[in-house]
């Protein structure tokens, strides 16, 4: 269920975890995409997870979705399209 920004329950412990939740795993897409540096093979596997699972609408993606009350193509497609614009501007 969404839940609008100006509702109590969008203070919530949980919306506010399974929203950062949803913005580390798009930043830790982002990072891999523009080859943010990191020493940890770790961090450097979680990145790469994290960018071939939103570019697929994976599973981890359609969970988050999920819990987030989002579509999970619509996050697929808008990830890919930003990849598109990525690569065509660099």
């Amino acid at each position: 269920m969404f839940v609008p920004p100006d509702s109590r329950a969008a203070n919530s412990p949980e919306f506010r975890l399974v929203r950062a939740a949803l913005l580390l795993f798009f930043k830790d897409a982002d990072d891999y995409l523009k080859e943010t540096p990191s020493t940890l093979a770790e961090v450097k596997r979680a990145r790469q997870q994290a960018f071939n699972d939103l570019l697929r609408c994976g599973k981890m993606t359609r969970r988050l979705a999920q819990l987030n009350d989002l579509d999970a193509q619509a996050l697929a497609e808008g990830f890919r399209g930003y990849v598109r614009r990525y690569y065509h501007n660099n």
